[in-house]
């Protein structure tokens, strides 16, 4: 544990438990808007039932971190895509 000499240890502590504090938010939020950014929960989907109205066609699994960040960039750039889920299909 760290102490600091000449303060009083419950002002120490107060200042620690802030600190902390502070740093989980900060790391809270940074999680948050990666969630966000690769989920594609910022974006409404741009994906499509029929292939014929596809631009794009994508072979893909759910679990895939690659595929994530592809419908995120599908929905950014307003992409119609179909999707493939190569685990479903046989």
């Amino acid at each position: 544990m760290y102490r600091i000499t000449g303060m009083p240890q419950t002002r120490h502590l107060k200042i620690k438990r802030l600190f902390n504090a502070l740093l989980n938010l900060a790391l809270l939020g940074v999680a948050a808007v990666l969630v966000f950014q690769y989920s594609g929960l910022l974006y409404p989907s741009t994906r499509v039932d029929e292939p014929r109205q596809a631009r794009a066609v994508m072979y893909a699994t759910q679990w895939c971190p690659y595929c994530i960040q592809a419908r995120s960039f599908f929905a950014r750039n307003n992409i119609p895509y179909y999707e493939f889920n190569i685990n479903e299909s046989s």
